[in-house]
This record gives C-alpha cells, structure tokens and sequence, in this order.
C-alpha cells in the first residue's frame, strides 16, 4: 500500500512540475491541460497551476490515498524494529506528503488532520500521566512517540518550505483570499444542495436507486421545466446524503448504523483510520460513487479489522 502510494505521489509530482498529465491507454490515464475548461487547477492572480492527478481521475482522489497512506505510515513507524526500517519509512513519508501538498486537497487535508488530532489524543493523555506521576525515565517515555514526533516535525519543515512557495496559492485554498474559480467551486457544491432536496423529499422514502442520481435529478428538473447545464449535474460532494437520496431513507440508516457498528467494533487505537475516511465522506463523493472509492473504504476497513484481529 506505501510503496504504491510513494509510486502515485511521484507521479503526482512529476505531472505538477511539468503542468501536464500525458495520456495512457496502457494505465488507463486521461490527459489534462491546466488551459483547459474542467481541468483541477489551483490559481492565484495570473498563475494557474495543475493540481497532481497521479494516476487518478481527480486530485482529491490522489489526495485521499496519500493522506490514508501517510497515517498508515506513521503506524508502520510505531512497529519499525530497525533504523533502516525508520530511515526507509521517513523517506516514504515526505515523498507522500509532498505529493499530498501537490494535489491542494482541502477535503484529504482536513482529514488528515482530524484523524492525526484523535490518534494524538491517547499519546497526549499518556504523556499527561506520565509527566505528572514522574515516571517517565522509569517507564522509557511513551512507546511510539519519539518516531511519531519525528514524523511531524520534518513534515512541519515540509509544510512551511511549501507554504513560502506557493503561499498565494494556500491562502486561496484555505480560503483567507479565494480566487474566483475557489468561490465558484463551493458555490456550485452548495448550489447542488439545493437542487437534490426536492428530490430528496419527493423520493424520501424508496431513493432514486443506487447510482441513478445525476440522472433522476436532471428527469426532475426537465419535468419542472428548469433547463440546467450539463455540465451542472454531478454527484453530492456528501456521502451521507447521497445514499440517503440514492436509497431512501431506510437504506440511509441503514448504512449509518453499519458505520456506527464498525467504528464499536475496532479498538480505539485505530479510530484515526475510519475517522479520516468520515471526513472524506463529508466533503466528497468518490468514496461511494467510483469504483476505487469502494475498493478503498473496503481496504482500509478490512486492514483495521485485520490489525484488531491479530493484536
């Protein structure tokens, strides 16, 4: 899994510098042209960057892996025996997280964060009790926080060399100065929020039918004599609520309480994992519409349960 994620931000990277994604038929790989309408681009003032696509069809999506693939990586640091495993491993890590940086994904940097923020908390509440019991040098310190700190500070170094780069560009992306492709983006993710709750009250109680809902939304509008752009109809970038209008509302809870019955199964050592794919779920699609998306969540839930089983 890291030696395939190290693979894709390696892509992703080389595709950013040379602002081009060529096309593949052999690895199944569209072209993009940062000139081009519809083109993932990041833009501040005149410049327009090509956000990394790696190997896939959207940034978000590379964003998605690598930063799954950087919490999987910081576990494999907790376990590593040898310092080569440690060298090995830290090298992987920067690989990835300039890869992440270069997809300028809010959604896989968000969850990110959000799970490095629950895999802290046990280590922060473990270093209180150790600090205040005085028992530090007689237990060792805590097991799997001197290779996790070093992980983070050289990714901090990373962050800021990046960041003093292409700081325009962030404070665009966290939205501190948006440009007007940023403001159109979420306009357009809200605007599509509002079109899908007609038809989400109409079809509350049978959904559209798994996979059916850009096409029953446009049927919707047609009917009702609202003429939408093609290009308009997409996905709800929410997983929730795209299974609660694609199933209906039983099929939705039933899917939140499989989730809820996962997340009580597995340990809490290893909530950052379903808790970053939460996040994702909030902010983008893929995860439930696109082929990968399934093949993901079903990976990443099989290896924590796995890594339940053997412990």
């Amino acid at each position: 899994f890291l030696g395939g994620a190290v693979i894709q931000s390696a892509l992703g990277i080389f595709q950013f510098f040379t602002q081009n994604v060529g096309a593949s038929t052999l690895f199944g790989i569209a072209a993009h042209d940062p000139t081009s309408l519809g083109t993932a681009v990041v833009q501040a003032g005149d410049r327009r960057w090509l956000r990394a696509y790696g190997a896939f069809p959207h940034p978000n999506v590379l964003g998605a892996y690598l930063a799954v693939a950087l919490l999987m990586c910081g576990a494999a640091l907790t376990r590593a025996k040898e310092k080569w495993h440690w060298i090995l491993l830290l090298v992987a890590s920067q690989g990835i997280v300039l890869g992440l940086l270069f997809t300028f994904s809010r959604s896989a940097e968000l969850s990110l964060i959000g799970a490095g923020i629950v895999a802290a908390l046990p280590l922060l509440r473990r270093w209180f009790n150790i600090v205040y019991h005085r028992q530090w040098w007689t237990n060792g310190g805590v097991d799997g926080v001197q290779p996790l700190t070093v992980l983070v500070l050289i990714s901090s170094v990373t962050l800021v060399i990046f960041s003093a780069y292409f700081f325009d560009e962030m404070k665009g992306r966290i939205g501190i100065a948006p440009s007007r492709l940023e403001r159109q983006s979420i306009d357009e993710r809200f605007s599509m929020l509002t079109r899908a709750t007609p038809l989400l009250k109409d079809d509350w109680y049978r959904g559209t039918g798994v996979g059916n809902f850009t096409n029953a939304l446009f049927h919707f509008e047609k009917e009702r004599d609202i003429d939408g752009a093609s290009y308009t109809y997409q996905p709800l970038h929410n997983v929730f609520l795209m299974i609660f209008v694609e199933l209906g509302i039983f099929g939705g809870v039933l899917a939140v309480v499989i989730f809820l019955l996962y997340f009580r199964g597995i340990p809490s050592t290893l909530y950052p994992l379903p808790f970053a794919l939460l996040i994702l779920s909030l902010f983008d699609h893929f995860l439930w519409t696109l082929p990968f998306g399934v093949f993901f969540v079903a990976i990443c839930c099989g290896w924590a349960s796995r890594r339940q089983a053997c412990s």
